[in-house]
């Protein structure tokens, strides 16, 4: 029975998408056609039923290949609970584990942006910040790993930061091949090729939000499609994102970082790190000139 030897496990838009996009050119590896299953975050994996159709996911894979399943949903606590416990249970303590993640303020403000195309909040990332706790809790990246390290241990983990990736898509093609046990093909990587852009990308609103959703399309009929068609099909039929909203203030910026400094030391705990990957003060900086310029082209377009 084909299962995972491996998960992508996030961090919700921190550039698990693009991994996923440069580990599946690799002929060692097989990955569903559907990114996103999210199987463990349900129960019903546990039932006959569920493994039933979550093993036909991978019923194409060879032999020769190892497995791998991508889904930024296996990082959502507290909204999904229970998910590496049961991927424990159903793929057992051999499994490896890939967590992608990225400074917190970035991923927010991407977050928000993701959020708001589809319709699910408005355009005021201040506010939204303040309404939605998601927007800070999936940065929560020490809490986010904590069940992962329980179930899998420590050795089965590797994390990486969002910005070394895509600086070097090629060169971390091999200490993650590496990891997984398996030849590296950096020839095969597209590294040039741009991976879920938001801007301007199509995005699922009002009945093609229902759609999405339905078992019947997730479970039977998108499986079916393969994703370059299934791109070119969205592209040409759904609506486009809207453009970017103002960036966050400064203070909803201190907000964010402020609510994660504990969690933050933790990480780099857990990460043995001397040095954090990303400087908070120098984040507090970098938004506070965005803000800045944001305002001033405001004013001058009034």
């Amino acid at each position: 029975m084909g299962l995972p030897n491996f998960l992508i496990i996030g961090a919700m838009k921190s550039g698990s998408t693009a991994l996923w996009w440069d580990l599946r050119t690799n002929p060692s590896i097989f990955f569903p056609m559907d990114k996103e299953v999210g199987a463990f975050c349900d129960e019903r994996i546990l039932t006959t039923e569920g493994l039933e159709r979550y093993t036909a996911y991978f019923k194409a894979a060879r032999r020769d290949q190892i497995c791998g399943e991508a889904s930024t949903l296996y990082t959502k606590r507290p909204t999904y609970e229970g998910v590496a416990e049961r991927a424990r249970q159903v793929l057992g303590s051999d499994l490896k584990l890939l967590y992608i993640i990225r400074e917190p303020v970035a991923r927010a403000v991407s977050h928000h942006y993701h959020i708001h195309t589809i319709g699910e909040c408005g355009p005021d990332i201040d506010a939204v910040v303040r309404s939605d706790s998601t927007v800070i809790d999936y940065s929560r990246y020490a809490m986010q790993l904590e069940p992962w390290l329980a179930a899998f241990g420590r050795e089965a983990v590797m994390v990486i930061a969002f910005d070394h990736f895509i600086s070097d898509r090629c060169g971390w093609v091999e200490p993650i091949c590496s990891f997984l046990g398996i030849e590296p093909r950096v020839d095969l990587v597209e590294a040039d090729r741009v991976v879920n852009r938001s801007d301007g990308k199509p995005v699922h609103r009002g009945i093609w939000t229902s759609i999405n959703r339905m078992p019947l399309y997730r479970n039977l009929v998108r499986p079916l499609i393969p994703f370059r068609l299934r791109r070119r099909l969205l592209e040409m039929l759904l609506p486009r994102a809207p453009a970017r909203p103002a960036p966050p203030r400064p203070e909803t910026v201190d907000l964010i970082l402020d609510s994660l400094c504990d969690d933050t030391d933790r990480l780099w705990q857990i990460l043995g790190e001397d040095q954090p990957w990303w400087d908070p003060q120098q984040v507090r900086c970098e938004y506070a000139e965005i803000w800045r310029r944001a305002a001033q082209s405001a004013v001058a377009g009034d």
